[in-house]
């Protein structure tokens, strides 16, 4: 919650993995949320860079506490662009889980390398 704008007080965490492929053509992210206000309600993949609260560059799939997705050029809705990826290799994305309690999100990490 601490990297939240603003941040959110609470015991909430999560953790998390995003793997670029060697091909730079694929993103893969698979995390776990824990101490959460409530159920999740969205996961995303935000564009920003730290401090500041970006747009929704592509949702990920929510199952309890788990969140993943697999980001390709292929999608038809968010298709993965060369320019998403520079943005990933800037540290200009983060990851971010909503709840009912926290709409704008309760968790946030940047993905950084």
């Amino acid at each position: 919650g601490s990297q939240e704008v603003p941040a959110v007080t609470g015991d909430a965490e999560a953790t998390a993995w995003v793997m670029l492929s060697p091909d730079h053509r694929t993103i893969t992210v698979k995390g776990l949320a824990h101490n959460l206000s409530g159920d999740i309600t969205g996961a995303h993949i935000h564009m920003g860079p730290i401090g500041l609260s970006g747009p929704v560059v592509k949702p990920m799939v929510v199952t309890g506490n788990t969140f993943a997705v697999t980001w390709t050029p292929n999608d038809n809705a968010e298709p993965l662009t060369p320019g998403a990826v520079e943005q990933l290799m800037d540290g200009e994305l983060y990851l971010n889980v909503h709840t009912a309690a926290n709409p704008n999100g309760e968790v946030r990490g940047q993905i950084v390398e």
